[in-house]
């Protein structure tokens, strides 16, 4: 995964699923869970996904 990627996405409170382009990941990865976090930019037009809400990486 590198900036630019087009990754699917599904919204964790809507239950939808998204296309999302990563714009940063962190270089941090918590060795509890083996986890990071990456932001990414999504198509949010009609408003349906508030702010903030979390999303995983669809596999």
């Amino acid at each position: 995964m590198t900036p630019g990627d087009v990754l699917p996405l599904a919204v964790e409170l809507t239950g939808s699923h998204v296309a999302g382009r990563v714009l940063t990941i962190d270089a941090y990865i918590d060795p509890n869970s083996n986890s990071f976090s990456v932001i990414a930019e999504i198509d949010n037009a009609t408003g349906a996904i508030p702010a903030g809400v979390s999303c995983s990486l669809m596999r």
